[in-house]
């Protein structure tokens, strides 16, 4: 509530918006991004594919990593 009562204008009210770091293990990153060069982004069946392998990673974690492989393409 302070930093509204101290803010002089609603843009010093805004917090910044830093970039997060993937969740995602590393070791995985590099086999996401090969399927996603094939053209496979199916999120669901990449998310099952590491699960397969014992992968630690939920469907949210594999959202998130291929929106920012679309993004970067």
């Amino acid at each position: 509530m302070l930093r509204y009562a101290r803010a002089g204008t609603w843009q010093e009210t805004l917090r910044e918006n830093r970039p997060r770091c993937s969740r995602l293990a590393a070791p995985y990153k590099p086999y996401l991004e090969r399927r996603f060069a094939e053209g496979h982004s199916n999120v669901t069946r990449l998310q099952r594919e590491l699960l397969a392998e014992n992968a630690p990673a939920t469907y949210q974690m594999v959202r998130a990593y291929i929106a920012a492989l679309h993004a970067a393409h």
